[in-house]
């Protein structure tokens, strides 16, 4: 197995209307048993709550199944899934300006208080139920963990680098053979009829997990999984 961490921002072919809804972890290639031009991008959609009324065969509160074609993927979840899905891609470029206009500020940050914090952000309106905060701190971490990445080659995470936390070196995806992916794919299983009763995981193949932790201040850890018949990408959100 190879993991790329961090590719491209949207190395997928998602959309514009998908921005700032999955952050692209790394990409998992070189799978055993399963052809060497297949890439998996590990996708996380920490950041937003969801809302179960809108769930399909496609996504949900758990789980986000992505259709793999020509090395590209495509999502067709119903937007309404994600609470404040109208004005994400507006708060995401506005995030990304920011970032890019303020980025020295963010990178001499001491505290994650001062790394999270708005800032010179504009105000904007935002329905009821999205939670900006979230949206803003897991936006951040994510961006400073990995621009740290870039600068650095350490792979730490956000109590690490500004609470100075002693921790073990972190790594970016752990395999389907991994202790830490077998304790939470079980856990998974044994909660599959109420978390995931459109899924079949015995029909998946398990792939590993990527820790939400170093790359958001919280989350979710996402399992991956590939339907090889269909094939389909698929991550699940599990809390670990």
């Amino acid at each position: 197995m190879t993991i790329t961490p961090f590719p491209a921002e949207h190395p997928t072919a998602l959309g514009a209307q998908w921005r700032g809804f999955f952050y692209p972890l790394c990409l998992v290639s070189d799978l055993p048993g399963l052809p060497a031009d297949v890439v998996l991008p590990v996708l996380s959609g920490n950041g937003l709550w969801r809302d179960d009324a809108f769930a399909t065969a496609e996504a949900s509160a758990h789980f986000t199944a992505f259709q793999l074609r020509d090395g590209q993927l495509t999502f067709a979840g119903d937007p309404r899934l994600f609470q404040g899905h109208q004005v994400v891609p507006m708060l995401w470029e506005q995030l990304v300006a920011d970032w890019h206009q303020h980025h020295a500020h963010y990178l001499a940050a001491t505290t994650p208080e001062q790394l999270l914090a708005p800032g010179s952000l504009p105000s904007l309106k935002t329905p009821e139920g999205f939670d900006t905060e979230y949206f803003l701190q897991t936006f951040r971490s994510f961006w400073y963990v990995r621009e740290q990445y870039r600068r650095t080659g350490q792979f730490r995470s956000i109590n690490s680098w500004l609470k100075g936390w002693r921790e073990e070196p972190a790594v970016f995806f752990l395999p389907a053979t991994h202790a830490d992916f077998r304790s939470a794919d079980a856990e998974v299983r044994a909660n599959q009829a109420y978390l995931l009763p459109t899924l079949n995981l015995s029909a998946l193949l398990p792939v590993g997990l990527a820790p939400a932790a170093p790359y958001f201040p919280d989350g979710n850890a996402t399992l991956v999984y590939f339907d090889e018949a269909r094939q389909r990408l698929v991550c699940v959100a599990h809390y670990c």
